[in-house]
């Protein structure tokens, strides 16, 4: 993984995918929200993410 980069130059932008268009990323999303309220005794069902698809981080 520690392969030089000379060959092809320097990186000169990244693209960061926060919306799902080029991975989609969800169901891990889910998976890992799941995990970590179930050590808080609660659930992350679609029960709930169907209240907050969509929504900004304030509300």
């Amino acid at each position: 993984m520690n392969t030089p980069r000379t060959a092809v130059g320097p990186i000169k932008a990244v693209i960061f995918d926060m919306d799902g268009l080029l991975l989609d990323t969800e169901g891990i999303y889910s998976e890992v929200t799941q995990i970590v309220v179930e050590r808080y005794g609660k659930t992350y069902d679609w029960n709930i993410k169907q209240h907050i698809i969509g929504r900004g981080v304030q509300d």
